[in-house]
Order: C-alpha cells, then structure tokens, then sequence
C-alpha cells in the first residue's frame, strides 16, 4: 500500500513543505504495473495480436514494428514453415493474463499464460474449426524477452516460463 502525504490547499506554516524524492515509488496501474511494465506488457499484446489475430496476412508484415531484426527473421522463418507454407492460418480467441514484468535496463521480461483453449490451426480458406483443424488446446506458461532499442521496446524471444498457469 502507498502512502500519500496529506497536502492542505490552504497551505501549511510548515516551513518545509513535502517534496517529492527519487526514492519515491513511481506510480503505478489499477494492475499495479508503472507505466513502463505497462508499456511492456501492451507490446506482448500487440505481438500476440500480429502473431495470433492476423489471419491470412503475412508475418512479415503484421511483426514489423513489434519485433528485433534478429527475432523477427527467425519468427518469420518458423512461421512460414508451420503456419503459412502449410496453407494454414490461426482461428480462434486467445489470450494472456501477464503475471510478473520485469525491467532492467534495456532488457524486460514479460511472464504470463498465453491461453491457446479455443485457438486452432485450420485451412487459410475456412472460416470454422473443422475436420482439418489442429487444436491447440493448452494454456501456456510464457516467457516474452524484451529489448529497448533507441526508445522503443521490441519483442527479442520467447521461451517457456516458470508460471504456473
């Protein structure tokens, strides 16, 4: 819980009135998130809504912006051989319920569950799950890496997390 000092806007004859000190704790979400962990956790949103919510587009194109060059060119490799080359595309909702951020330096972590329940694999062609549908079924402890680059946070990997979920 965060104390707030108690400020009279009638002023005070306190001749040292609060001051705000670099030791205060930054401000933080209705999630409890600062700006900055909020700001990480929107770029694994919009990451996963170019993976994810693309339909028939491209990786390549719905990625760019989100991802390093690095991870985007192997992002885009695996993606094509699993998903796109296949004649495949994601269908379904998912989503991800953020469960630790952290941030040092120019480096974040993202953990969370990334729930695939109701997401399938299926034909680029079909509107509805069906016979030639894969399911995906799972809900998944995930590990987003992230990097600053200039000003700006960019998705750098994934790997399972130690989440429980």
């Amino acid at each position: 819980m965060l104390a707030f000092p108690l400020l009279s806007a009638c002023g005070t004859d306190d001749p040292d009135p609060v001051q705000a000190t670099d030791s205060a704790p930054p401000p933080v979400d209705a999630d409890g998130y600062t700006a900055e962990q909020r700001e990480a956790i929107d770029l694994v949103e919009g990451f996963l809504g170019a993976v994810y919510g693309r339909g028939t587009k491209p990786i390549a194109q719905t990625s760019r912006g989100l991802v390093t060059d690095e991870y985007g060119a192997e992002l885009i490799k695996t993606s094509k051989a699993q998903v796109e080359d296949q004649g495949k595309k994601w269908l379904g909702p998912y989503a991800f319920d953020p469960a630790k951020v952290t941030i040092e330096g120019d480096a974040a972590w993202v953990d969370g569950c990334l729930d695939l329940t109701s997401m399938f694999l299926v034909p680029r062609s079909d509107g509805a799950a069906g016979a030639d549908s894969t399911s995906i079924g799972k809900v998944l402890p995930a590990k987003y890496r992230l990097a600053k680059v200039g000003d700006t946070w960019l998705v750098d990997g994934y790997e399972e997390a130690e989440t429980t979920c």
